[in-house]
């Protein structure tokens, strides 16, 4: 079986390609820019870095696979170096906001790999930049799957109705092209025979939403955990330092982790916050942020390098995430030795063996949580090396076995090979 993947941004399709490369399913990775430093392009972008562009050119420096031969990628660079221009030069943004740019850059992506996709066994989309290779790869006669890292649409959109409800909100500002770009998600679902999902959670959503659950394949995400520094002491230096990690929004519950951050009784104590504010709600949590009496730091985003000190430096890690409960900084925090307190502990986190595990919405259950570990240090040892062991079970070598057998059992289920 033949295997195309196309894939507009990095994230864990890079190791889905490496998986499928190491299997011998791979025929193309089509790239949305890949990095190549012998070509004349790559060369002068990379004069760029001295003119305030170092962290673009730190971005695309990432997108390679050393082992995987360049013979194997189309590279459709284009769509995403306009995005990120956009994004540099503040005035553009003025014309057409971030968030449209991106579903701009998706489509054009999308119709670029469309046109160059190979005739195949297998076609292996992301989504929100398929639908047109989906198509294609279905007029050629290939079987479709589509990865899928977050809720179905409509799961997604009663959880954030909900909660604006709950905060006395109206609803939403959309980004012009918002309706469109969903009315893509769904189109490319119906074109999908299969689906990869890295949540229970996720999981669940599509099967109440009418797709066969025989055909979702859960495959939870993996991370770099090897590279992490791993955490020896768990005494107390100070202040007793709760970091969190995530999209400042409603998705990932930052809301729900204040209520509970106010109502700690124990005064010895800091939250330290990293994020990216999403654009729709930076005013909510700036407003929220200012009203917490307690310390609290707020550092925006953060560069990966620098996320092997925070992890050391705190002394637990929440993710009171809506959407599930596990996400890449969990896996980071717990391979560090973190004790983790999440709202989902899905197919990773076991209550009271690997973290703590708490309903999002009980305040007085988080706050009880947290002081229980800032007084309990022999509890922060047993969850944080339970933690160190168990993320290790989630590594990206694991990934990528478990990705090659949901090729193998698609390939034998389609007739494409034999069991």
């Amino acid at each position: 079986m033949k295997v195309v993947i196309a894939n507009a941004t990095r994230h864990h399709s890079y190791q889905t390609v490496l998986a499928a490369y190491e299997g011998g399913y791979l025929k193309q990775f089509i790239a949305g820019g890949y990095y190549q430093p012998e070509q004349l392009t790559y060369r002068l972008l990379e004069r760029f870095g001295a003119l305030g562009f170092a962290r673009e050119v730190a971005r695309m420096q990432s997108r390679r696979l050393e082992s995987l031969p360049l013979q194997l990628v189309r590279s459709i660079a284009w769509p995403d170096a306009i995005e990120q221009v956009w994004r540099k030069v503040k005035p553009l943004g003025w014309l057409l906001d971030p968030e449209s740019v991106t579903y701009i850059k998706n489509s054009f992506f999308d119709r670029a790999a469309a046109r160059h996709l190979p005739k195949c066994d297998l076609f292996h989309g992301f989504e929100q930049c398929a639908l047109h290779s989906l198509r294609r790869a279905r007029k050629n006669g290939a079987v479709t799957l589509l990865d899928q890292p977050v809720l179905h649409r409509a799961a997604w959109d009663r959880l954030e109705a909900a909660e604006r409800s709950k905060l006395g909100l109206g609803p939403p500002r959309r980004a012009p092209g918002y309706h469109r770009h969903i009315a893509r998600k769904y189109k490319e679902l119906e074109l999908a025979g299969y689906l990869f999902v890295g949540l229970d959670l996720v999981r669940k959503s599509f099967v109440q939403a009418g797709f066969p659950a025989d055909r979702i394949f859960l495959i939870p995400y993996g991370a770099d955990v090897q590279n992490v520094p791993r955490r020896v002491d768990y005494s107390r230096r100070g202040a007793f330092n709760i970091l969190f990690v995530g999209q400042i929004s409603w998705y990932k519950g930052l809301h729900y982790l204040l209520d509970a951050y106010d109502r700690l009784r124990m005064h010895d104590v800091k939250l330290t916050v990293i994020g990216l504010a999403h654009p729709e709600w930076s005013g909510y949590f700036r407003e929220r942020l200012s009203r917490v009496k307690k310390p609290l730091n707020y550092l925006g985003t953060v560069p990966r390098a620098e996320m092997a000190r925070h992890f050391a430096e705190a002394d637990a890690f929440v993710f009171p995430s809506l959407g599930g409960g596990v996400g890449l900084a969990t896996f980071e925090a717990m391979a560090a030795g973190l004790p983790v307190i999440t709202a989902d502990g899905d197919v990773v986190i076991r209550h009271d063996v690997e973290g703590l595990v708490v309903p999002v919405e009980d305040a007085d259950g988080w706050a009880k949580a947290l002081e229980r570990l800032a007084e309990d240090e022999g509890l922060r040892r047993r969850l944080g090396q339970a933690a160190a062991s168990r993320a290790r079970c989630f590594g990206w070598d694991v990934y990528r076995t478990q990705v090659r057998k949901a090729y193998h059992d698609i390939a034998v289920r389609e007739g494409l090979e034999r069991a």
